[in-house]
């Protein structure tokens, strides 16, 4: 049973890879960090409007028609990770990609690559 005041380091490594891991994405890691770049900026630019969007609204908004296809719990723990990431930053790699709905179409092509294994 892990200790949660002072867990050790197997501990920790489980529960991140239960909750936060990006390794059954079966892409390179600049993908992952452009899935994660994208996410955080796109949130950014909803909570000039709407200052308490999360992360998770953005992801949800962007898979809504296809969201029965992707794991629930790799989506949550997503929005997590990128919730992190935006902590005390308000710049974000856009990776050349210009528009918005460029943006959303890449993050998608990246999703697809998840792997259940």
């Amino acid at each position: 049973m892990m200790d949660v005041f002072n867990p050790s380091y197997e501990d920790l490594s489980k529960f991140y890879s239960a909750y936060y891991s990006l390794g059954n994405l079966n892409t390179d890691i600049g993908s992952k960090f452009a899935l994660i770049s994208l996410i955080c900026f796109l949130t950014h630019k909803v909570r000039m409007k709407k200052p308490d969007a999360t992360c998770y609204q953005v992801i949800m908004k962007i898979i809504e028609k296809e969201a029965h296809t992707h794991n629930m719990d790799f989506i949550k723990g997503l929005s997590i990770v990128c919730e992190d990431f935006m902590k005390q930053t308000t710049e974000f790699l856009t990776f050349d990609i210009k528009t918005q709905k460029e943006m959303v179409a890449k993050i998608l092509e990246i999703l697809h690559t998840w792997l259940p294994f």
